[in-house]
């Protein structure tokens, strides 16, 4: 607490002022007034007095900074977190320095009213590692797993998500609402109905997964035994241009479709541009980070 309100006060007598308002003590110091050698705390509600050095130093209690003193502190402590954990990211972190008033957010270091961004490699590393945390939070089991997930979020460094040992019972919630939708042979397009109930669906390699990002559950569709070929798409393979949109053909000159009617057929053949529900949409990370879309 005394280092709490030390870090908001500018001086010694803004220190003596905050505490007993706070929280009812007095700090009596001894010595010179310029430079005292110790203190005592008094605390009146429960009518005790303490030595202040068995609570806090002098040196450390009247350790008055500048913000910008204290911001060069704070960074050179981020920087030694991450020597030593070079995988934390923003809630470790922040759950570090807050006893210094300040945290973290987006690359940018908040103390009191002033802020200032982070180094570039420190900032950097961060991202990734909230990235990690992210990918972590789906309790990946196996490899495909994690690289699908790496590929999702940007991740260069694989082998820094540990894997899960165990699946949660979100996971077979999961199978279950997707077996219900598989099984059922009245659903005619059976990809919007899995969109619909919250999955999106991914192909990596020979696999299909479907992916919740709301339970932060990742599913092999292929190894649960899926039937897979109900996730084919219904192609017009013998459809003219006119039948796929007259409108759109009209005015356009011979052996050219119009940006309608082009659309229209690689809607058809499942190339357009409008697979975001597949692929997910191509905008910025800060639409990853709330987990509104998919960015890969």
């Amino acid at each position: 607490m005394l280092k709490k309100y030390r870090d908001v006060s500018a001086d010694r007598k803004e220190l003596q002022a905050e505490v007993k308002r706070k929280l009812g003590i007095d700090l009596v110091f001894f010595g010179k007034s310029d430079n005292p050698y110790g203190y005592m705390i008094v605390d009146h509600a429960n009518k005790t007095v303490y030595n202040g050095a068995w609570v806090l130093s002098i040196k450390s209690l009247l350790d008055f900074t500048t913000p910008d003193d204290k911001m060069e502190r704070i960074d050179a402590y981020i920087d030694r977190l991450l020597e030593n954990n070079p995988t934390i990211d923003t809630w470790g972190i922040n759950s570090k320095i807050f006893r210094y008033n300040a945290f973290i957010r987006r690359g940018v270091l908040h103390y009191r009213n002033t802020t200032r961004p982070l180094k570039g490699f420190m900032a950097a590393t961060i991202l990734r590692n909230d990235k990690i945390k992210r990918i972590e939070s789906f309790q990946p089991t196996t490899a495909s797993e994690r690289d699908l997930l790496c590929s999702i979020y940007k991740v260069n460094e694989p082998e820094l998500v540990t894997l899960s040992q165990n699946k949660s019972q979100h996971y077979y919630n999961d199978v279950d609402k997707l077996r219900r939708l598989f099984n059922d042979d009245s659903i005619v397009k059976l990809r919007s109905e899995i969109r619909n109930a919250g999955f999106y669906i991914r192909q990596s390699g020979e696999d299909y997964f479907a992916i919740n990002f709301s339970s932060k559950q990742v599913i092999n569709l292929s190894e649960e035994g899926f039937d897979l070929k109900r996730l084919a798409r219904r192609k017009f393979r013998n459809a003219s241009p006119a039948k796929l949109s007259n409108r759109g053909l009209r005015g356009a000159g011979k052996g050219q479709l119009s940006a309608k009617a082009k659309g229209l057929r690689d809607a058809a053949s499942g190339r357009g541009e409008n697979r975001e529900w597949e692929v997910g949409y191509r905008g910025n990370y800060d639409r990853i980070d709330d987990e509104n879309s998919l960015k890969v």
